[in-house]
């Protein structure tokens, strides 16, 4: 398979976090601080983290990635939804790496050239990465958190439960018997709107199916738009890869929202959530 030199560039630094790198870093260490001493949940083998502005979102994000922060991953697998036009399937991209103002992330090619070649649904679709913010979000926190990674970026744009089960359960066989230390990580915001008890009741039944570590429950409640999750097919899939790994607890470590974090009461709203999926 041929192989690019592609450098996906930062696609919204500068609006979505600073993107000046001293600056970068303070704000980061300064989320990660706050947290204090994260409780022992044992091996981490996904989080689900939230994707807004760092201003927003920074805090409840913070939660999961003191989580793992220090600990030996050689490798990142990023489930995010696609916010722009729909592709076929499930875009990785086999680029050389995704730069932030800390740095290049490298990307794992083998790694994504194996999903691809073993599962038809996964392609190499770079485009569908241009200017999409879900998934760099996600990077600096990494970068700050963890040493020596690779990266496999995975976005999707379907999120109906076929679809996400089926990449839950291609990443977990996969992953299940490969030696590489790997974390995967959901990208996923919560309720939109302009109500904000609306938008607790949804989060609330979010975190619900997330800590009852229910991929079907919160798949079932998506699609009857019982609750509200611009990534929730992603939080799915990485439920159903992180139970093939090994995982058997979840915690929720933040539920907020943007009224409470960054914008106050009334106007539009968007729900963060902060999870762990857990080896004891």
């Amino acid at each position: 398979m041929a192989r690019s030199t592609t450098i996906r560039l930062p696609a919204v630094a500068g609006r979505f976090y600073d993107s000046d790198p001293v600056a970068l870093r303070e704000e980061l260490r300064g989320y990660l601080e706050d947290v204090g001493v994260p409780p022992d949940l044992g091996h981490v083998h996904a989080l689900v983290s939230p994707h807004a502005g760092y201003m927003c979102s920074g805090p409840p994000a913070a939660h999961g990635y003191r989580q793992v922060q220090g600990e030996d991953y050689h490798r990142v697998v990023i489930i995010a939804p696609s916010h722009r036009p729909g592709f076929r399937g499930v875009a990785a991209h086999l680029g050389e790496a995704f730069r932030t103002p800390l740095g290049d992330v490298p990307i794992d090619r083998d790694f994504s050239e194996r999903l691809i070649a073993e599962h038809e649904f996964i392609a190499d679709l770079p485009h569908a990465h241009e200017g999409e913010h879900s998934l760099e979000i996600q990077l600096p926190f990494l970068q700050m958190v963890l040493s020596e990674w690779r990266l496999v970026p995975l976005l999707v744009s379907d999120q109906s439960a076929r679809p996400m089960t089926r990449l839950g359960e291609a990443l977990g066989s996969t992953l299940a018997g490969d030696s590489t230390p790997t974390l995967v990580v959901a990208s996923s915001d919560l309720y939109h709107g302009h109500d904000l008890s609306e938008c607790r009741a949804s989060d609330r039944r979010c975190a619900a199916a997330v800590e009852a570590f229910d991929a079907r429950a919160l798949l079932d409640d998506l699609q009857s738009q019982h609750l509200m999750a611009c990534g929730g097919g992603p939080i799915a899939a990485a439920m159903i890869t992180a139970r093939a790994m090994g995982a058997r607890e979840s915690h929720v470590l933040a539920l907020t929202n943007s009224a409470e974090t960054c914008s106050g009461p009334g106007g539009y709203v968007v729900g963060y959530l902060s999870a762990a999926l857990c080896e004891r």
